[in-house]
């Protein structure tokens, strides 16, 4: 793997303490990067109301 990197945002106030998740990994084969995969996930509500896109999590 060539260039793994991830960064995480946080805050006190949110859910698990994360407001936001960066990750990217690059994967070679003979010395060549062959695929890319990035993956970013963010918070998008909090509060009483908020509900989950996780099944049967709401």
């Amino acid at each position: 793997m060539n260039n793994p990197g991830y960064q995480t945002r946080r805050h006190k106030n949110a859910p698990f303490g994360v407001v936001a998740s960066q990750m990217k990994i690059d994967i070679e084969r003979d010395g060549a990067i062959t695929e890319s995969l990035e993956m970013t996930l963010a918070i998008s509500d909090t509060g009483k109301t908020a509900t989950s896109d996780l099944p049967d999590h709401h």
